[in-house]
């Protein structure tokens, strides 16, 4: 279900990059050196999931669930459907159309709602939208923009936050679930 909605969020936001006139195909395209700083750029992110211990186990306790029922291959298409749709509405659309008028304010404005998308939690709102704005940075540096690099970032942090959050849920669940890996 959560690749449908991932899958249809990558669908309305091309539709809305073409209804708002926002060309998407400047902003985002192939590089070596951005993809690296799109891997790179997970670090940092993935060292906040492991300070986060408290909220990285609430976390778990609201979606370990449904993840466990996940195969490995599910949980790349899940990561990589994330990455790219979110990354192009907030990053992308939204950003950029806002920005358009004012930069910061469409910077701000795609963050808060990014945190807002994402609120499992108020605290993982706050983390959600201090990602994003990271991911702003990380679109805009180095230049020239490029949103390949916060999609990447954003997808193998998503799959490897997934695995994170599977093995502390069966960490204290261990016969519930199957494991996404196989048998």
């Amino acid at each position: 279900m959560a690749g449908l909605v991932q899958g249809g969020l990558l669908l309305v936001t091309l539709f809305l990059a073409w209804l708002l006139n926002v060309p998407l195909y400047e902003r985002l395209y192939w590089s070596w050196r951005d993809f690296g700083w799109g891997l790179a750029g997970t670090l940092p992110m993935l060292i906040v999931l492991a300070a986060a211990g408290h909220l990285r186990r609430l976390v778990a306790d609201l979606i370990g669930q449904p993840l466990s029922l996940c195969k490995w291959y599910d949980l790349i298409l899940l990561a990589a459907l994330a990455g790219a749709g979110e990354e192009l509405l907030f990053r992308g659309v939204l950003s950029s159309w806002i920005g358009a008028w004012d930069p910061w304010a469409g910077i701000i404005a795609a963050n808060v709602v990014f945190g807002l998308v994402h609120s499992l939690t108020p605290g993982y709102a706050l983390l959600a939208a201090a990602f994003g704005f990271y991911l702003s940075w990380l679109t805009e540096y180095p230049d020239p923009p490029n949103l390949l690099r916060p999609i990447v970032t954003h997808a193998v942090y998503d799959y490897i936050a997934f695995l994170w959050i599977l093995h502390e849920y069966r960490s204290r669940t261990p016969d519930e679930a199957p494991h996404p890996l196989g048998p």
